[in-house]
């Protein structure tokens, strides 16, 4: 067995939320390990627990009743999670009682800044932080335990390109089917917990199926015409060029030919081979 979806524990070894005032059991229950004292914990109404590996005694506890105020667990980085009409009255306490003005909000602050705070307690605009005893020894054998429900999470709907045709999870730990990747796509998502969804797939590629398909893969893409108008043209620039160089070439060659014969009066065309040397 285990907690209910959305509900966690922190155990803190060496320590123990030791006092008979918030026991819920006359005896202590046995438990194979944590995980299991904190259901058993959890089906009794109890939001902590103590827990000893050593001889396996589990000790499900709750703060005691207590009009106007509540115990307060930070369970996030902004978040908090509310135990109302409960205290844990003179108990556990790390500090003297506060007569600052504090809001539920800035009594969690305080405790997520104070080392060693675990909860606090809020009545009214009194903020009391809270630590369970230290147990001591070398070995872990006794731990301090809280359940607590996480905050609650809004399912993942976006799908990122390169998650496309893959499974993945969401910041819920939900299970989503991406589907394959089309510009703009809007479709029916399914999951693992038959729980229809929906996802926009977000592609910024141009071809998006044909990156995911495999770079290099030239089979799945389309011809670069651009590419190829480019090279189409430089060949016909080089062509142009190796005409206009043979053209003026064969043009000295055939007024060099038309001063030697004024030079030697024949009306020959043909360049006596000395003449190449002088005239090229």
């Amino acid at each position: 067995m285990s907690l209910p979806q959305g509900y966690t524990y922190q155990s803190l070894p060496r320590f123990d939320w030791d006092n008979l005032s918030i026991n819920l059991v006359t005896s202590p229950v046995v438990a194979a390990n944590e995980a299991d004292c904190a259901v058993q914990t959890f089906n009794r109404g109890g939001h902590f627990f103590s827990y000893n590996d050593a001889n396996k005694n589990c000790w499900p506890k709750d703060p005691l009743l207590a009009t106007g105020r509540s115990v307060l667990y930070p369970n996030s980085a902004s978040t908090f999670f509310e135990i109302p009409g409960k205290d844990f009255i003179d108990m556990f306490d790390m500090i003297p009682q506060s007569t600052d003005s504090f809001s539920k909000e800035g009594c969690v602050d305080l405790c997520r800044k104070t080392t060693g705070c675990v909860v606090c307690t809020s009545a009214g605009s009194l903020c009391v932080l809270k630590q369970p005893k230290y147990s001591g020894g070398l070995t872990p054998l006794s731990s301090a335990g809280v359940i607590y429900q996480l905050p609650p999470c809004v399912a993942a709907t976006i799908c990122s390109a390169s998650q496309c045709g893959t499974t993945v999870t969401d910041n819920c730990g939900n299970p989503l089917v991406c589907p394959a990747c089309e510009t703009g796509n809007i479709v029916s998502l399914s999951s693992a917990s038959s729980t229809p969804k929906t996802v926009v797939v977000v592609v910024t590629a141009t071809n998006p199926v044909s990156q995911l398909e495999g770079k290099g893969d030239s089979a799945s893409k389309p011809p670069n015409m651009g590419l190829i108008a480019g090279v189409a043209v430089g060949i016909l620039l080089l062509l142009g060029i190796a005409g206009l160089v043979c053209w003026n070439k064969r043009k000295r060659l055939q007024d060099s030919g038309d001063d030697i014969n004024k030079r030697t009066g024949s009306n020959s065309s043909t360049i006596p081979i000395h003449y190449f040397s002088r005239y090229r």
